[in-house]
């Protein structure tokens, strides 16, 4: 197996999904604990280091490969905000993938791990039943009361 392909196995895996079919891991999997995902993204810096050659970003890897800039990369407090603004606004989430420059699969990673989606819902649903459901839940979420004056 070449180096650019231990590291792609290794990207797919520390991103949570499966490096073979994409598929997104549970949420308990050993993968997407935060130590295990230090420690491939650490093995991926010391095998590119070792390779003498200089090290390129992620953007730089996966435009070269195709993929959205931002795939495998981690999500900031924005990003997260920001989806569920859209999803709020009705954009589906092929349409927020391609603004965020990530994968679809990322979105509805995003999505269970939040604890918005359950994968048997993300599998058994249109993208158009996946946003009404989503909208569904976030306006009740938003009238949820904030936890004042109990106690």
């Amino acid at each position: 197996m070449h180096q650019r392909e231990v590291v792609e196995v290794l990207s797919a895996l520390a991103s949570g999904a499966h490096p073979i079919t994409g598929e997104v891991f549970e949420e308990d999997s050993p993968y997407n604990h935060p130590k295990v995902i230090r420690a491939l993204f650490g093995s991926i810096e010391l095998i590119e280091s070792r390779s003498g050659r200089a090290k390129k970003t992620l953007e730089e890897i996966n435009r070269e490969q195709g993929k959205p800039l931002r795939t495998h990369m981690r999500w900031s407090e924005e990003e997260d905000r920001r989806l569920l603004e859209l999803l709020e606004d009705g954009v589906l989430t092929g349409e927020i993938a391609s603004q965020f420059e990530r994968t679809r699969g990322a979105i509805h990673s995003r999505l269970l791990g939040s604890g918005l989606l359950e994968r048997e819902e993300l599998l058994n649903r249109s993208e158009e039943e996946l946003l009404h459901l989503l909208r569904s839940r976030l306006s009740t979420r938003s009238e949820e009361p904030t936890g004042a004056g109990t106690g």
